[in-house]
């Protein structure tokens, strides 16, 4: 079912769209507002699937609210409102990236097909998109098989979320190596043993392979704000991280936090040592 948002003006019109919506099964209104500004606010909290955006909603105008959605968020969809019929306005909105656009009178008939057209949209994107992650995750899977050894693995991984070659990433691979060769897990160690291996100070190599490892979450907290499906964030965001956290981490990159994702050590090396192993 869809999540709708609307910015809209008029009250009333507000009323009359909710209405509709709900009585014909076309989908949940998660939020409403008459300010463009706190459109784009409540739009990154709620992450809706369709914005209803009227033309003349106040502080900024309707187009830029779907210029900077679709900047942000390609996969929402976009239905313009004007209070009259102007060429001009539909131009722009369909350049801004709006799927549809409706005036005033709004018909409760038009509202219902547009929407349903919208909701077969979604429909095959979602079929597409499932079938792009299926080839991607088998292109995947076969270049992890063509990796030979644990070490090229484990670099390979580290290439895929950005921290390969910063300090701390050979001492990554030396512990991975280390446990896949001596056939144990981090269920075995706790990180200042596992450390002990290879330093005499296991408190400063925590310290540096843990700030590779949140290096590597910010990588993938930026992939997901500007691609939700990015291969590489479905991928790892929740199997050598937390996904919880990972969340946490895109909304401290986008300011929406001061805090950011914490990271689970045991659970990035564990999850290497797993892709490792496959």
């Amino acid at each position: 079912m869809l999540r709708i948002f609307i910015a809209e003006n008029d009250l009333k019109t507000i009323g009359n769209l909710e209405r509709v919506i709900l009585d014909r099964g076309l989908g949940i209104v998660i939020g409403h507002t008459r300010d463009g500004v706190e459109a784009l606010k409540k739009i990154d909290e709620l992450n809706p699937d369709l914005i209803l955006v009227n033309y003349h909603v106040y502080s900024i105008d309707g187009i830029s609210v779907i210029k900077q959605v679709k900047k942000k968020y390609s996969n929402i969809h976009c239905i313009t409102i004007s209070d009259e019929k102007s060429k001009i306005i539909v131009e722009q909105a369909y350049r801004s990236g709006a799927e549809f656009c409706i005036n005033k009178p709004i018909s409760s008939v038009e509202i219902e097909n547009i929407i349903e057209k919208i909701v077969e949209l979604s429909k095959l994107n979602d079929k597409l998109n499932q079938i792009s992650r299926i080839i991607n995750k088998d292109n995947i899977l076969s270049s992890n098989r063509s990796i030979n050894n644990s070490e090229e693995k484990v670099k390979h991984i580290m290439q895929d979320i950005g921290i390969y070659g910063d300090t701390g990433s050979e001492e990554i691979i030396q512990i991975v190596k280390h446990l896949i060769d001596t056939n144990k897990n981090m269920a075995n160690y706790t990180i200042k043993e596992i450390c002990g291996y290879f330093t005499s100070n296991p408190k400063w190599m925590e310290q540096r392979i843990r700030r590779l490892a949140l290096s590597g979450m910010s990588n993938l907290a930026n992939l997901g704000i500007e691609d939700y499906l990015n291969d590489t964030f479905v991928e790892y965001s929740n199997s050598i991280y937390n996904f919880e956290q990972v969340k946490k981490e895109m909304d401290y990159v986008r300011g929406k936090s001061r805090d950011r994702g914490r990271i689970n050590l045991k659970k990035f090396i564990a999850g290497l040592v797993f892709y490792c192993e496959k």
